[in-house]
């Protein structure tokens, strides 16, 4: 039986609501500079490539977020164990730039948060590979990374719940829903984050955030049974939230 993804549209809407996921706003102040964070350089890939000493360094900072009980990672990627059983694919996935997943191409501006790994880093994995996978010595191995619960981006300002869940059945073709959510602001707002955090992270392949000025998608959502509507188009009010404030 295979397990179908869910995919989900957020709409943001003074309306009526739905299901199983809730998301969080982080709200600041409309002075606010740019972003001027830097990932730090990463250097060439050694000769010789171990995964305690080199590799195990990218995998818990790139993969290790989502690869981790609990999460949407299919597998866990915590260990030595863990990477070497997958080392083949993990190699090709990162060669072809399919994780971790980052759809903005390079060159087209700079992003908060890029997960685009670097080509050293790349190169360091697959080198890694074409080595046999050695595991290195135990004491090059980092420290494993601590998860925050709940929340990964701190506490928000606002938190926005569905007031039922949605239940995706276990198999049948992929799902593409819109739920539609209330924004209880009485004043506009800057938004600093937004984190979307479904109830079974296992089923969601991916979110997105609209932003509906008018009755459209409420009124999809009446005509359609059970919670939300289906369909990529959302209608004809969504638009991005930055072409919409």
């Amino acid at each position: 039986m295979r397990r179908r993804p869910l995919i989900l549209s957020t709409l943001a809407l003074l309306a009526a609501c739905s299901a199983a996921v809730a998301w969080a706003i982080w709200l600041r102040p409309r002075a606010v500079g740019p972003d001027t964070s830097a990932r730090p350089a990463v250097p060439a890939a050694p000769a010789h490539v171990t995964f305690n000493r080199d590799v195990a360094p990218i995998v818990f900072a790139e993969c290790a977020a989502c690869h981790r009980p609990g999460e949407a990672g299919p597998f866990p990627l915590l260990t030595y164990d863990d990477v070497r059983r997958r080392a083949s694919q993990v190699a090709d996935v990162t060669r072809r730039r399919v994780m971790p997943p980052w759809l903005p191409a390079a060159g087209h501006g700079e992003f908060l948060g890029d997960r685009r790994l670097s080509d050293e880093q790349v190169a360091t994995i697959g080198r890694w590979v074409e080595q046999g996978a050695p595991e290195g010595a135990a004491a090059d191995m980092p420290p494993r990374p601590p998860f925050a619960d709940g929340w990964q981006l701190g506490e928000p300002d606002l938190v926005v719940r569905m007031p039922e869940p949605y239940v995706l059945p276990a198999d049948g073709a992929d799902v593409y829903r819109n739920f539609v959510l209330p924004v209880p602001l009485a004043a506009g707002r800057w938004v600093k984050a937004v984190e979307i955090r479904p109830g079974n992270a296992k089923v969601v392949h991916h979110a997105f955030l609209l932003a509906d000025r008018t009755p459209a998608s409420r009124r999809l959502d009446a005509l359609e049974p059970g919670v939300g509507y289906g369909g990529m188009d959302a209608g004809d009010g969504t638009a991005d939230p930055a072409a919409s404030s």
